[in-house]
């Protein structure tokens, strides 16, 4: 089969091939492949970005649009810039629960910053009217983390909406 493909590309060493030769080969198609998706995906998430930041332009006072930035920024492991965008579209619409979750998520495992992690997780979490979706993930979350008891042990009972 390798002959075979060599042959179509015109490669063929005068001795025939052998496992160290065909072993390089492999390691310096995937190498290069995957070079090549790292600057494609990099253009692809400056390319959303770039929308997104003309949409912003358009709109404000549009929380999802600094959401949606943000998301990109997080999922690309830019996390500073994360944390920015979210901040802003709290600035916007402050009563947002995903992405109050998200920054507190995003405070406890990138920022290391465990208490004011819990400070947004209780904002959320023990607020009057809180979403029964929203306390189902930040419960699920803190238990992945090991850290749900002692979450509420510190939170449970207080009302951070009226502290």
């Amino acid at each position: 089969m390798l002959d075979y493909i060599f042959n179509l590309i015109g490669y063929r060493p005068a001795g025939g091939f052998d496992h160290n030769q065909i072993l390089v080969i492999v390691i310096g198609i995937c190498l290069g492949a995957y070079i090549i998706i790292l600057i494609v995906n990099h253009f692809v998430h400056r390319a959303k970005i770039r929308n997104l930041e003309i949409a912003m332009a358009r709109f404000p006072n549009y929380a999802d649009v600094r959401y949606k930035i943000a998301e990109i920024y997080y999922n690309y492991g830019d996390y500073d810039n994360a944390a920015k965008y979210y901040k802003e579209a709290l600035d916007i619409y402050p009563y947002n629960s995903s992405i109050r979750i998200k920054l507190a998520m995003l405070t406890l495992e990138h920022f290391k910053d465990e208490e004011l992690a819990f400070k947004m997780f209780a904002e959320v979490r023990f607020a009057v009217d809180a979403e029964p979706r929203a306390k189902y993930i930040i419960d699920t979350y803190l238990k992945e983390k090991k850290i749900y008891e002692k979450f509420h042990a510190g939170h449970a009972g207080k009302n951070p909406q009226t502290a």
